[in-house]
């Protein structure tokens, strides 16, 4: 069981502390839903090109308490930028399967670029199935959340 929390704002700014505060909010309400990690995604500050916006990904073992106090220190987090369109997801996580460590936890992205972040609530059922196909097309997979990242990517 993990808890799951998305905040989409649309041409209407808001500071990304205010964004940052929302995310954390929407969690400490979740917590009860997992408690080993928590994480965040969102617009970072510098876009890798116009068209392509760099996301920030933000994990940390622990409570939520835990995750907003990195936020807070050791992020290098503009938190005066105004932003008027994003999107932005996050996740508590229960551990299930695997340790409650920062690779664990989620978000979890598709590549170094983070160009597909995903978040997800339990056991993939069909797991096996998905690897086996992945692993035919020459994917090289690690983690459970591997397999969901590499399948869903190409349909963005």
């Amino acid at each position: 069981m993990c808890g799951i929390f998305g905040y989409l704002n649309y041409n209407h700014t808001r500071s990304r502390k205010e964004i940052i505060n929302t995310l954390i909010n929407g969690l400490k309400r979740l917590e009860y839903r997992g408690y080993d990690s928590a994480g965040m995604a969102f617009d970072a500050d510098e876009p890798i090109s116009e068209k392509n916006p760099q996301i920030k990904i933000i994990r940390q073992p622990g409570r939520v308490k835990e995750l907003e106090s990195k936020i807070l220190n050791d992020c290098g987090i503009n938190f005066n930028k105004n932003i008027s369109t994003h999107f932005s997801i996050a996740h508590t996580r229960w551990a299930t399967h695997g340790k409650p460590n920062v690779i664990n936890s989620h978000p979890q992205s598709s590549d170094p670029e983070n160009a597909f972040v995903v978040v997800h609530n339990g056991i993939i059922s069909n797991c096996n199935d998905i690897k086996k196909y992945l692993v035919s097309k020459k994917h090289k997979l690690i983690r459970l959340t591997e397999v969901i990242r590499k399948d869903l990517k190409p349909i963005r």
